[in-house]
């Protein structure tokens, strides 16, 4: 795998950086993992499509070294989802996997299409910054917003652990929207786990 990824940006920034964009620590990432793509069959594949799946921009995304490293690792589709656009992150995995040929096994089809089923749209859902009064940095608003719209489907202002699971967005994590409309019995930062 190529460890530098060249930006229509301009920008030369390693796969694995921890450079500064956009105000926050960021990293170019994988949808599908290199170490999962291989488990899955694309070490079979010659050199030259292994070059162009690891440099395939339909499979890297910006993403937290933390989320990266931490939470989502070599894993598959069946085994994490990301808390926000999983409809997007989904079709994403579709495409790559089709692109370069890595198997599906039942339970990430299955988890794919539980998704997939939900959402009419895969399309990513955008957070659009408003600026702050002073003409500072202002709050990211969009998702956050409209958060109590989209699953409090009763209406009173919390979000039930039913509706989170309808919508395939559990277990919700407190970095998700949807975690302060929601209890935390044991205080541990995820609920409906």
């Amino acid at each position: 795998m190529s460890r530098t990824s060249h930006l229509n940006l301009g920008l030369d920034v390693g796969t694995r950086s921890r450079r500064n964009m956009i105000g926050t620590t960021t990293s170019i990432e994988q949808v599908v993992a290199t170490r999962e793509a291989q488990d899955s069959g694309l070490c079979a594949e010659d050199r030259a499509t292994r070059k162009r799946f690891a440099s395939d921009l339909r499979n890297l995304t910006l993403g937290s070294p933390q989320m990266n490293r931490h939470q989502k690792s070599g894993k598959d589709a069946s085994e994490w989802m990301p808390d926000r656009n999983r409809c997007w992150f989904a079709g994403r995995v579709v495409a790559v996997k089709r692109a370069y040929g890595p198997t599906v096994d039942p339970r990430e089809a299955a988890a794919l299409k539980r998704i997939l089923r939900r959402r009419p749209s895969t399309a990513m859902e955008p957070t659009v910054c408003r600026a702050s009064p002073s003409g500072g940095a202002g709050r990211a608003v969009g998702a956050e917003d409209d958060v109590r719209a989209r699953y409090d489907d009763n209406r009173n202002g919390r979000i039930t652990c039913k509706a989170v699971r309808r919508y395939g967005i559990a277990p919700v994590h407190r970095s998700h929207p949807a975690y302060r409309y929601m209890r935390d019995g044991d205080g541990d930062g995820i609920v409906c786990e």
